[in-house]
């Protein structure tokens, strides 16, 4: 997308600028225009809008998975791969392939995951991966994100849906803890659930305090060493993924809503 975009001299991004937002009483969150990172984010926008079209005209749904550092997302998206990848046409994009794929911003301002200065990944790196992926069989784009909890929630990469990845060892208040990242999320993973005993994790708070923050969104049950919950996120991806026309509802399986 350089020849649209006009990247190869675009200035380093304002690292100091982090993008927030806050809620006023009775009233969604918002970014106020003035803010430094507004012209950041409304850049964002322009990519992120580009690359659902892309997305849209291949019939590719994209899923961003959002993820906290200790979340073993990775694991999870790696074993979603070995199991399920090619029943499911999945490609998946993270910091290693985006580098691989030379769709990293490449010009000195590509910002290290956790910078809250600048996302760790953006709409423009996404859809520089875009055009450099192997789109032979490929129904099902997994965008595994990166970088602050904030970013990963603010910033729109193109997706077609969201889904917020957290572990058992992070505790059943942390949907409570970072609000921002659950509150749009279509689908709630939490992770490595065979070792809930061990650590007394609160299952049913848990479920709870998702609920509180994110009421419409599924909710499975993983975990990347067992396998478990991996039918049921394969199944939601098929039944997401299908044309609108052809979607029918899926059984209920463990805490999928």
């Amino acid at each position: 997308m350089c020849e649209k975009c006009g990247c190869s001299s675009r200035p380093p991004l304002p690292r100091a600028a982090v993008p927030h937002r806050h809620a006023h009483p009775g009233g969604a969150g918002h970014v106020h225009a003035g803010d430094p990172a507004a012209a950041l984010l409304a850049a964002n926008e322009r990519h992120a809008a580009e690359n659902r079209g892309f997305l849209r005209a291949r019939g590719c749904f994209a899923l961003n998975l959002r993820a906290f550092a200790s979340s073993r997302a990775a694991e999870l998206v790696r074993r979603l791969e070995a199991d399920h990848g090619a029943e499911l046409g999945l490609r998946t994009i993270d910091a290693a392939r985006l580098d691989a794929l030379g769709a990293s911003h490449g010009h000195g301002d590509a910002p290290a995951a956790g910078d809250l200065g600048v996302p760790a990944m953006d709409a423009h790196m996404i859809g520089h991966a875009l055009d450099r992926l192997d789109w032979a069989g490929c129904r099902l784009v997994v965008i595994a994100n990166a970088g602050s909890a904030v970013c990963q929630a603010v910033y729109d990469l193109g997706e077609t849906a969201r889904a917020t990845v957290f572990s058992v060892h992070e505790g059943e208040r942390k949907p409570l803890k970072t609000p921002l990242i659950f509150e749009n999320a279509d689908l709630v993973l939490v992770n490595e659930m065979d070792d809930a005993a061990a650590c007394g994790f609160d299952r049913a708070a848990a479920l709870a305090n998702i609920r509180q923050v994110a009421p419409t969104a599924d909710v499975i049950e993983t975990a990347p060493a067992t396998g478990a919950g991996l039918p049921a996120l394969r199944d939601w991806l098929i039944r997401h993924s299908a044309p609108p026309d052809t979607r029918h509802p899926l059984p209920k399986q463990g805490a999928s809503k």
